[in-house]
This record gives structure tokens, sequence and C-alpha cells, in this order.
């Protein structure tokens, strides 16, 4: 588990320094085609920096490998001034050539915006892969409250439009959605204003019929530290439930739920995203959970038991007695547990 965690958040580091690297290798062969165009003395091309592991001689020029692979470079002396100005005789008389040196620096950049060209095409022929959730434009939760940036709650501007978990969103202000990233588009780059602020109008599709409302978003900053505020209607999106991991000790261990069980519905109603889960758990303590496994429906009778939302994560010892260092959670979802009070 912990070395599935690292390399999941190394990911994103090794794909900037990929990129990184192939920006560096391609402006760096811009200026050694150049080069060669222009029949310069080009010694060295080198991928990476450091010792040098591996190399190569064709055309006059060595190809090497470095133990660095982060970016490379080319040596051009042509392109250095010589140490004595008075005696070129070992250098090509190109050097003396301003257009050169306008060419092959301008040939760097210029194969930068050629790699950025095929590598924006790439994309838009094979895509980008979106979050399983952000594939669909029904809401998957509908907050009853946000919390506003001055810490107070407030009701949230889909709660009061009467907007409910399982609609699906056709379009916002007329222009069509499909995913939610469509939705989350349309509501922060919204520019429609009445009376009382932003508004949006809005188009669901609720048990085959299309309805429209009226959505007035809040200006919510995505961090505290933050300058910029986004508007927010209070939703999520609909989520497909797969149990990845189930604890021994807990009741869905003892009903018989299993890794790789999708959840559907409970109690015959529809399971839109984790969020909608936990608030029907809330309302009963047992119910019937319809899941699907390897392709077959199964009802299975489910107790849900509340458990502590946290437990002492470091113990230690001052003059004063010893203490435990608890994360802090609410109040009201505080349930008493004698590990919490030894």
């Amino acid at each position: 588990m912990f070395f599935a965690r690292f390399f999941s958040s190394l990911l994103p580091i090794l794909a900037v320094l990929l990129a990184f690297t192939a920006s560096i290798f391609f402006h760096e062969l811009g200026h050694f085609i150049a080069a060669k165009i222009r029949k310069l003395e080009v010694p060295i091309f080198s991928f990476g920096f450091g010792p040098r592991l591996f190399s190569l001689h064709i055309g006059g020029s060595e190809f090497r490998l470095s133990l660095f692979p982060l970016g490379g470079f080319v040596s051009i002396p042509q392109l250095s001034p010589p140490k004595n100005p008075e005696d070129p005789s070992n250098l090509p008389p190109s050097t003396r050539i301003f257009s050169d040196k306008v060419f092959i620096a301008l040939m760097g950049p210029i194969f930068n915006f050629i790699f950025a060209f095929f590598l924006a095409l790439a994309l838009f022929f094979y895509g980008v892969n979106f979050p399983p959730s952000f594939t669909h434009n029904s809401i998957g939760f509908v907050h009853p409250e946000i919390t506003l940036d001055n810490g107070n709650t407030s009701p949230s501007p889909a709660y009061l439009a009467g907007l409910q978990t399982g609609d699906q969103i056709c379009s916002i202000d007329g222009t069509p959605t499909s995913n939610f990233f469509d939705i989350i588009h349309g509501i922060t780059l919204g520019k429609n204003r009445d009376q009382l602020g932003p508004i949006s109008s809005i188009s669901v599709l609720r048990n085959g019929q299309s309805l429209e409302f009226s959505v007035h978003p809040v200006l919510l900053k995505q961090s505290p530290q933050g300058h910029d505020a986004f508007r927010t209607i209070g939703i999520e999106p609909y989520q497909e439930l797969i149990v990845a991991h189930v604890f021994d000790t807990s009741p869905a261990h003892c009903v018989g739920l299993k890794r790789g069980d999708q959840l559907l519905a409970l109690d015959g109603h529809k399971i839109f995203s984790l969020s909608h889960l936990l608030k029907m758990l809330e309302q009963r303590d047992h119910g019937t959970l319809s899941i699907q496994r390897s392709g077959e429906n199964i009802d299975l009778p489910i107790h849900a038991k509340k458990i502590p939302a946290t437990l002492p994560i470091i113990r230690f010892t001052t003059d004063h007695g010893p203490f435990e260092l608890v994360p802090v959670f609410d109040r009201r979802d505080r349930i008493e547990d004698p590990l919490l009070d030894r």
C-alpha cells in the first residue's frame, strides 16, 4: 500500500521531468540540424548531462548518452568567441557570418513550437483520460449547505433552487453539457447576472421530464490562501462506487461485501455518489444493498454501524501526564469510544 501511494505521488513529478527533458532535447536538436544545414562543425550532441555512458560517431559528430538524462546539449565551437580573435584558422570561415548564428539560434525555439504542435495534435486525436466521475453529466449529490469564505454555513445555491441528486444537467445558459467538465465550465465562466447577483439557467432531465431552474452561484475561494474566487453551486459529480478494500472487522465484511463489488442501490434507491450513500446511511441503520459482482446482481442485507471518526495518531508524555494527539473533527460527529478516553 505504501509503495503504491509513493509511486502514484511520484508519477506527476516524473511526467514534469519527462516533458522538461523532451522540450530541451528538441530545442538542442533544432540547433544541431541548423548547424549541419549551414555546414558548421558539431563535435558533440549529447542526450543528458554528466559523465558519458555511451557514444557513437557518425558524420563527424559524437552522439553521446550521458549519466543524467535531463535535457541535453550540443557543442558548436563556431558560436563561441574564439580564444584568439586574431587567429581564426582553427574555425571554418562561416564563423564570421552573422546569419549563421541567427539561423542556428532561431531553430531551437522553432523546434520547440514544432514539438508542442505535434504533442497537441496527439492529445487532440488520442485525448486525455477524464476521471470516471467526470464523464457523466448527472448530479451525484446536492449539498444542503456549503461553507462560505468567512467560515459561516449557508444553504447551497443548488439546494435552494430545487436541484436534486440524480438530475441530469442537459444545458447551462443554453450551452449543452455532456460531462461534468462542461458543467464546471458553464457555472464558473457564466456571465449572466440579475439584481441578486450571478445567475445560471440550468436545464435538467428528471425522471424523463425536462425542467428549468434559475440558480444563483456563490463566489468561493479554492483555498484560504488564494485570492481568486470562483462560482459554485454546491454539487458533486456522479460516481460509480466500486469496493477497493473491506476491513475484516467492518459490517461490510460481515455481510459478505468483497473487493471489486459495485454498489448500485440502497433499498431500491440508486446510489449516485459516496456522499449520497453516506447521506442515505445517516437516515437508516439497516437496509438492502444491491451490488453487482462479476456481472451478477446480488442483494445483501446490511446493518450500518457508527464507528469513531478518528483514532489517536501520536502518543506522548509530559510532566502533566500522557496526551494523545488526534485530528480535530466536528463535535456533532463524535462517537464515544474507549480508545479515545484512555
